[in-house]
């Protein structure tokens, strides 16, 4: 089901991390899972799982962009 994968991710779903997993996704990484659980309205959480070929993680990963945004590209 999920060929060539090199390398994963698991994010909690927060509105801060739309920006990240739209440029992975945008970039070739893969929704693999997305998990919610909610047992009541105090103990809910969710997860997105995304994968990355090895092609994908070389063209963009978690370290790639947090070195873009500490030096940001003047152009």
């Amino acid at each position: 089901m999920f060929e060539n994968i090199y390398h994963i991710e698991i994010f909690s779903v927060h509105q801060s991390d739309q920006k990240v997993l739209n440029m992975l996704l945008k970039d070739g990484w893969q929704i693999l899972s997305i998990i919610q659980y909610k047992a009541d309205n105090m103990d809910a959480y969710g997860q997105i799982i995304l994968g990355a070929s090895k092609t994908a993680f070389e063209k963009n990963n978690l370290k790639l962009i947090h070195e873009n945004d500490i030096n940001p590209d003047p152009f």
